[in-house]
């Protein structure tokens, strides 16, 4: 008699789990996706420029000083201030009067301008100001570089300036130097010669 053979029924490989197939799915993709990126990150990055623009402010203070109805002046800078504006045109409260408008950075980042105008109201000089107040500077009282100007101050004391009303115009230095260095910026104010070529003044060397 022949023995009975018995054959174990086998077991079919676990199914593999959806869940988990998804899981691995997106988890790869994401991967391939986030390399592709990086990818073109590096590719396509480049330095940011230097956010600051600088300009020719001289040519424009000749061009303003041959317009304008008051003696222009133009500030005899150190090496490696930058003019990021200069422009003759009204303000939102100078009326009809055109103001001549000069801006400066600094190489420490710091701001300064030299403002001019006809414009004598208050309105102007609180515009060009942020609604300076008086202010008590710490330069030294009756020193030549602020002899006759009237120090003002901003609410929040970010901006300092420095304003004087002299042969019907308006001159103001404002910014946010400390006191000691508007008023080295006042001094180096300068009278502009009419001239694209010889402007009168320009960076001091």
């Amino acid at each position: 008699m022949s023995e009975s053979v018995v054959v174990a029924p086998q077991t079919p490989p676990a199914a593999r789990s959806p869940l988990r197939k998804t899981v691995g799915d997106i988890i790869r993709s994401m991967g391939i996706v986030g390399g592709i990126i990086a990818l073109v990150l590096v590719v396509t990055w480049r330095p940011q420029p230097d956010p600051v623009r600088e300009l020719d402010s001289a040519a424009v203070a000749s061009a303003t000083a041959t317009a304008a109805d008051f003696e222009v002046l133009y500030p005899r800078v150190p090496p490696g201030w930058r003019a990021t504006t200069a422009r003759f045109e009204p303000t939102a409260e100078s009326g009809d009067d055109l103001v001549w408008f000069n801006g400066w950075v600094t190489p420490d980042d710091q701001f300064a301008a030299v403002v001019q105008s006809r414009a004598e109201n208050a309105r102007f000089i609180a515009e060009q100001t942020l609604d300076g107040r008086p202010a008590v500077d710490d330069v030294t009282a009756g020193g030549a570089a602020v002899a006759g100007w009237e120090p003002l101050e901003s609410a929040d004391g970010s901006q300092r300036s420095y304003v004087k009303t002299a042969d019907d115009a308006t001159t103001i230095v404002t910014g946010t130097l400390p006191w000691d260095q508007l008023a080295g910026f006042a001094a180096m104010l300068a009278p502009v010669g009419g001239s694209a070529a010889d402007p009168g003044s320009g960076e001091s060397s």
